[in-house]
């Protein structure tokens, strides 16, 4: 009969050093029989290194696999093990066989027949229930035996549900000739079929285990075998393990401890934690390399924030976790596949091509004429706003444009060329492994891969993971093998590669790095100085969500793992660090990167009720504590000028206006040419909706009309012209927004229809629309002209002689020339004014009336609004306040350093918000429409 025995190590070392110690002391150089179990795989390579330092060269090594994997050492399984894609389709089949009964027990709204993505995310949560309930050797069929005699009836039905779901995926894998690896290695034991049982077993640091592994070390004992269990605290504590070396909860949640105050820092946001991070470190004035200092990381939000920190100080902050292999270039490549293919909205496409692979791909059958793939879409989205891929693309709105848009359907068709494999109707999910493969290997087939490059090494893993992916579903067995289209079996090859991970690359030779490591790593983790970020509740311990199918009770009632086996888990883990390392540094945040709250860790406040006082009034801000802002004011920081400013040939209106609200924002667009480009819009903004409207007015404008007084008349015109440009703008297939707003603007040309023939009959006549001088028109400055250019909606003539020059708005509710151009007193827009200077080859010296037309959203709210205040005097201050325009901009760019302020714009431009430091901050107000 064997034993297990528990080894107390202590906890003034790292864990790696003294269970190296203890393993060259007990066993010797001959480990080769021996089988060692640790909680992650990175500690077993750190033990394997810190045993090969110690030993002689002739060593033998032992079998170092992780916890979960210790029961596939020993136990023999009678078939192989269903992989994690096989059991899921197989809990899928099982689900659809239910009845509608059963399945109403389950779910409150089952999916329908044709969801299978539905179908196999509740597939998916039941099979990872099954699989908690199964590593502690239980199933369904015992929780609806053995559980449920209190519970409610609807509880009952559930589980009697699970278990008969149960009974049926066990059949699909039987079938098969597959078993549930859970269910195999629980049979395995039940027969006691042990492979080499005599073995030695170590167990480091395992302090807590599923119920398999216990069943298998006391079976392993049973058979003659011999386990240690390498505890990583003083012999006084013992009381808190149990005979395994696991954790006892109820001893450390009632232990008294807490951590020194003076370890334990407080910050405000994350990128203030990397910043306290590289303080603390700072402290240490040298003491250790970076090799020598490990930084945890409860919090993921901190993780970038702590790379950046470290770069700054030219160090390489090492990130164990990796990057998953569903985020490498090829996996997101296929993501936008499916998207594409299971919406097929252009917004997917244009997404699409915007990948780097695919347009490198694609540039080398095209010649695209130097124009960026996405920004040939942007175009086209923007001009025609189409819901889905054009079947028949739009032509140009305009001669400048049409060679564009004759690449961006040339694009698109190259596209839809190298889709094709994935066309056609659905088919069995393993029959979409080749055309999968076709795709991608017509993307990436010719590649050159240096693996120096860090690109080219996640796109090298990307592709292997994959391909394992692809292998796995190409030979899915017919049970588990469903019918599925090619969007949905992209889908189910991304979710099978979703939790794998693509690990950091290694430091170069001499360059310094820190390892980036999660929370429940650190225990095991060499370095002797140690950061751990994100001491908060939510992340130490982790917040997990409430769990509908087995809530906290019933696991207590099951003997599962549960939130004070967790709890006391951290609380140790806690401890073990603290006296584990000579430099040991708490730091919490106290508000996310969104500016939520947090809460310190639970795990600063388990000593006695003075120190949670203590505690508390540490967390807490001090009156006389300097706090960074969370938000940088504008301004701050010194605004980026563009490289290249090219003086304006011509002014316009526009641009004195927006000089006027933003110099910076003037040189963004007007001395740098800058201009934003996306295809986010989903319905027309409110330039477009002006521009069509604008269009719609001209062609009323030059139409037999003008003059009518008859407002049903009119009405039609303009509802004809509207119809005809919306069809030449966006075809048959727009987006519904736009088909709603262009019923909108049908509305308003309405009541425009009534203004203009009330206004007819007052004896007004449209003398010119869209009008601009044939001739120079110039403005001295300083002794230099300054030209002025401009496009007048319209200029008319009443019958006493009276000129009136009105410009067409479309705001939601009605514009006032006065409030428009004069804020306290000073000019914000000089628009109108500017029209009446360019308007005199027309009107002479005449003093014209100036206005809005205005198209608003209601009755009341539309019809013409005069600048009666605008007499001589206050034209020529709106003029003076145009050549101080032209003056400052002239200074500015006679500067070798431009700098150009911000002012205090509305911005409604999210990318152009984020270049001015407003990207967090909400504006309110009406976005402009020329």
């Amino acid at each position: 009969m064997g034993s297990t025995v528990r080894c107390f190590l202590g906890w003034d070392g790292p864990a790696v050093d003294l269970a190296a110690e203890w393993l060259t002391r007990e066993c010797g150089a001959d480990l080769g029989g021996t089988v060692v179990a640790l909680p992650g795989s990175r500690a077993g390579r750190l033990l394997i290194e810190r045993l090969g330092q110690a030993q002689p060269p002739d060593w033998q090594p032992p079998t170092i696999v992780t916890t979960g994997q210790l029961t596939d050492e020993f136990l023999h399984l009678d078939c192989p093990s269903a992989a994690r894609l096989v059991r899921t389709l197989s809990w899928e089949q099982a689900l659809r066989q239910l009845s509608d009964s059963e399945l109403g027990a389950l779910v409150s709204r089952p999916p329908e027949v044709h969801e299978g993505a539905a179908w196999r995310r509740l597939a998916s949560e039941v099979r990872g229930v099954f699989a908690t309930l199964s590593a502690e050797g239980l199933d369904f069929a015992t929780v609806s035996g053995e559980a449920m005699g209190s519970r409610s009836r609807g509880e009952q039905r559930r589980w009697e549900a699970l278990s008969r779901a149960q009974a049926l995926a066990e059949d699909y894998l039987a079938n098969a000739e597959l078993c549930d690896p859970h269910r195999g290695r629980l049979a395995a034991l039940q027969r006691g079929d042990l492979i080499d049982p005599q073995r030695p077993v170590v167990l480091v640091g395992v302090v807590d285990a599923i119920g398999l592994v216990r069943q298998l070390v006391e079976a392993l004992s049973q058979a003659g075998g011999t386990v240690h269990a390498l505890v990583f605290a003083p012999e006084e504590c013992s009381e808190a393990f149990d005979a395994m070396g696991c954790l006892e909860p109820d001893a450390w949640l009632g232990r008294s401890w807490t951590p020194a105050l003076d370890a334990w820092h407080v910050a405000l946001g994350p990128d203030d934690q990397s910043q306290q991070a590289i303080r603390s470190i700072g402290l240490w004035e040298g003491k250790y390399t970076a090799e020598q200092i490990t930084i945890g990381v409860a919090d993921r939000e901190v993780a970038p924030f702590l790379q950046r920190s470290f770069q700054e100080q030219d160090v390489f902050a090492r990130d164990a976790e990796g990057t998953g292999l569903g985020s490498t270039p090829p996996a997101r490549l296929l993501s936008g596949i499916a998207s594409f293919l299971g919406q097929g909205r252009f917004a997917d496409l244009a997404g699409l091509v915007r990948h780097p692979d695919l347009e490198t791909y694609l540039c080398a059958g095209l010649d695209l004429e130097g124009h960026p793939a996405g920004q040939l879409f942007d175009e086209y989205h923007n001009d025609h706003l189409p819901g889905s891929q054009p079947r028949l693309w739009l032509r140009a709105l305009s001669g400048s444009k049409v060679r564009r848009s004759e690449l961006a359907q040339e694009l698109g068709e190259a596209v839809q060329e190298w889709l094709a494999p994935l066309g056609g109707r659905p088919r069995s999910l393993s029959e979409w492994a080749g055309p999968v493969r076709d795709v991608l290997g017509a993307v990436y087939g010719e590649r050159e891969f240096d693996s120096s490059y860090p690109e080219h090494r996640l796109l090298r893993a990307g592709l292997r993971g994959l391909a394992e992916g692809l292998e796995h579903i190409a030979e899915l067995p017919n049970a588990a093998n469903p019918e599925v289209g090619a969007a949905e079996a992209l889908e189910i090859l991304l979710g099978e590669i979703a939790a794998e991970r693509v690990p950091p690359r290694a430091a170069a030779p001499e360059e310094a790095a820190v390892e980036l490591l999660g929370w429940l790593e650190l225990a095991m983790d060499e370095a002797p100085a140690l950061v751990v970020t994100g001491f908060n509740e939510g992340f130490m311990p982790e917040a997990v969500q409430g769990d509908g199918w087995l809530p906290d009770g019933l696991r207590q009632e099951l003997g599962l793992p549960d939130d004070r086996g967790r709890l006391a888990r951290d609380l140790y883990t806690l401890e073990w660090l603290t006296n584990s390392r000579e430099e040991f540094v708490l730091i919490s945040g106290r508000r996310t990167l969104d500016g939520d709250p947090l809460r310190p860790s639970r795990l600063a406040f388990h000593g006695s009720p003075e120190q949670a006082l203590e505690g508390v009034r540490h967390f807490l801000p001090q009156e006389d504590s300097e706090v960074p802002d969370a938000v940088t004011p504008l301004g701050r920081a010194k605004l980026k000028m563009p490289p290249v400013l090219t003086p304006p040939g011509d002014w316009s209106a526009s641009a004195i206006s927006e000089y006027l609200a933003s110099p910076y924002i003037f040189c963004l667009r007007k001395l740098a040419g800058l201009q934003t480009l996306d295809d986010r819009d989903q319905e027309m903004g409110p330039m477009l909706f002006g521009i069509i409207g604008h269009e719609v007015l001209n062609q009323f404008g030059q139409s037999d009309l003008t003059a009518s007084t008859d407002p049903k008349a009119i009405a039609s015109l303009l509802n004809a012209a509207l119809e005809a440009e919306c069809s030449r703008r966006f075809g048959s297939s727009a987006l519904p927004a736009v088909q709603l707003q262009s019923r909108q603007l049908a509305y308003r040309l309405d009541l425009f229809a009534q203004r203009q023939a009330a206004r007819a009959v007052e004896g007004w006549r449209i003398e010119h629309v869209e009008w601009a001088p044939s001739g120079t028109v110039t403005l001295e400055v300083d002794g230099q002209d300054a030209t002025f250019v401009g496009r007048i909606d319209r200029i008319d003539r009443h019958e006493d002689g009276r000129w009136a020059i009105l410009d067409y708005k479309f705001g939601e509710k009605a514009k006032y020339p006065k409030t428009e151009h004069l804020r306290r007193g000073e000019w914000v827009n000089v628009q109108l004014p500017l029209y009446a200077l360019l308007a005199r080859e027309v009107i002479g010296d005449a003093h014209p009336e100036l206005g809005y037309f205005n198209l608003a959203a209601t009755e009341s709210d539309s019809g013409v609004r005069l600048a009666k205040e605008f007499d001589g005097a206050a034209l020529d201050a709106a003029l003076d306040a145009a050549r101080q325009v032209v003056r400052e901009v002239r200074e500015q760019l006679s500067r070798d350093e431009p700098d150009f302020d911000l002012g205090q714009p509305k911005i409604f431009d999210p990318i152009l918000a984020e270049l001015c430091g407003q990207g967090l901050l909400s504006l309110d107000g009406e976005e402009e429409e020329e």
